[in-house]
């Protein structure tokens, strides 16, 4: 059963980082699987979004845990399914999985369909950040070779479906 906790205002914002550069906030995609922190009666909450319901503003997620390693605290334990806003989430943890708006990326693609059978020379494009090249891919490479598009950057590559995802979710 979802709850919907009254969670506070943050103490301070920020995007967290395990052995990875900081990022802005705003800068960080919050999707499935992203974990964020939030104050619930003066404890910090940690919280794996499960469903992004409103992009930037309303997720829902799964408590899992508590300032101190408690699995309880008050009315929320372990487990609980929780729904809560952007602007109350106190830090977001950047792991190899989040995506960041601002890392640099390089955008690869044929210029025409090789031959089948055949890989082809791919052209490429340097990006400083991530969501200028999604833009690229989705606005200035031709539909007719956009199923070739590849988005190279530190912490993974990004195939077609999920440029055409993420692109969307940025508004495009």
């Amino acid at each position: 059963m979802m709850k919907y906790p009254d969670f506070e205002e943050p103490r301070v914002f920020g995007a967290l980082s395990e052995g990875h550069p900081i990022h802005e906030p705003e800068s960080v995609l919050i999707s499935e699987g992203v974990t964020v922190d939030l104050r619930y009666k003066s404890k910090t909450t940690t919280i794996e979004v499960t469903k992004v319901v409103d992009p930037q503003r309303e997720f829902e997620g799964k408590v899992v845990g508590f300032e101190g390693h408690q699995l309880e605290h008050d009315d929320l334990k372990h487990a609980d399914l929780v729904r809560f806003a952007y602007d109350k989430i106190e830090h977001i943890i950047v792991s190899r999985s989040t995506v960041c708006l601002d890392e640099p990326a390089t955008v690869l693609w044929h210029a025409t369909l090789p031959p089948e059978g055949e890989v082809g020379r791919a052209q490429d494009r340097k990006f400083a950040r991530l969501d200028d090249a999604l833009r690229f891919a989705m606005q200035e490479v031709p539909e007719a070779v956009r199923g070739t598009v590849l988005v190279s950057k530190d912490s993974g590559d990004l195939e077609i479906d999920e440029i055409e995802a993420l692109y969307h979710r940025l508004g495009g």
